[in-house]
């Protein structure tokens, strides 16, 4: 009888203990019902087109490139800059890039422009080394020396504000023309997106890795983006790719969470936390292995086909499509 009232005793306290232990922590991780994004269209704002091309944080204002121009966003203020009303060589904005002192340059169907105290200067094929006038992309290095990437045989220019010096496949080792994407690394090596793989240019050598020779899955580069750690992240048309100059990873339809293997933009807001744009399957955020899907059939997102991603000075993600302007507050 005593064993019996002992063991009642135990299990009696035992199950107290489960009572009063505290609760492991649940991680919550926002569903694509819960998210609201806040649209901007011509519809409901002074945006002049829907057709959202690139996307520019400038001192706290957003700078919106589209086939119509470029609209400022600032603080529900806006201002407006196009063929009518500024030098701007074409309405047709294809990127937007601040230099090192603060002024923005803009890379259209007709030409480079340069916005410096509200003035805009020209370089064309007239005036300038631009062996084509139609810019693709734009990046500057540390010491403010400017990287153009054309299309139409354009190749890539090097610019340093007083000479020119352009690159192609006949004096170079450029692999292709046609240059989608610039990014100059932490060590000014500059890394560019093209039609036949991801190349690298130190100064002095050029590397190009495509499907034949590394982990690349697909030759046609769209985006490259480098985070805190120094690795390099790249969209292409067979899904994300991440390198740390020794390993490749990609992720594709096959092994993630991607809905469709067409990536274009890229953005780390913080570390482990990524947004990509896909051309045709949403915006997807990246938490560590977590992915979430936001499209047209669990969310309010106005266009599956992402163009362009940006943070503005307050931590808002600004996402161009085809069809305006997404933003998660």
């Amino acid at each position: 009888m005593k064993r019996l009232n002992t063991i009642i005793f135990v299990l009696v306290v035992f199950s107290l203990l489960l009572r009063c232990k505290k609760p492991e922590p649940i991680q919550v991780i926002p569903t694509p019902e819960e998210e609201v994004f806040d649209i901007l269209s011509t519809d409901n704002s002074n945006l002049s087109s829907n057709n959202i091309t690139s996307l520019m944080e400038v001192n706290g204002k957003i700078w919106i490139g589209s086939d119509v121009g470029i609209d400022i966003y600032d603080n529900n203020l806006w201002s407006h800059i196009n063929v009518n009303n500024s030098a701007l060589p074409n309405n047709k904005i294809n990127c937007i890039q601040e230099d090192n002192q603060g002024n923005v340059w803009i890379g259209t169907d007709a030409g480079l422009a340069k916005y410096e105290n509200g003035n805009l200067t020209v370089f064309n094929t007239s005036n300038s080394g631009l062996i084509t006038n139609k810019i693709r992309s734009l990046d500057f290095d540390s010491n403010n020396v400017l990287w153009i990437g054309t299309f139409s045989g354009g190749g890539l220019i090097k610019y340093d504000g007083a000479l020119w010096e352009s690159f192609t496949p006949a004096n170079s080792g450029l692999p292709n023309n046609s240059i989608g994407a610039i990014n100059v690394d932490i060590n000014n090596v500059v890394w560019l997106g093209t039609a036949g793989g991801l190349t690298s240019f130190d100064g002095t050598n050029w590397v190009t890795y495509h499907q034949g020779n590394s982990g690349m899955p697909n030759n046609s580069i769209f985006s490259i983006y480098e985070d805190s750690d120094d690795i390099l992240w790249i969209g292409s048309n067979g899904g994300l790719t991440s390198y740390d100059l020794q390993t490749w990873t990609t992720f594709n339809t096959q092994n993630s969470g991607l809905p469709i293997n067409l990536v274009r933009p890229i953005l780390m807001e913080i570390s482990d936390e990524m947004w990509i744009g896909t051309d045709g399957g949403g915006l997807v955020l990246k938490q560590g292995n977590d992915w979430t899907i936001f499209d047209q059939s669990n969310s309010n997102l106005p266009s599956e086909k992402i163009s362009s991603l940006v943070t503005d000075s307050q931590g808002n993600v600004w996402v161009g499509s085809d069809n305006g302007i997404s933003v998660i507050m």
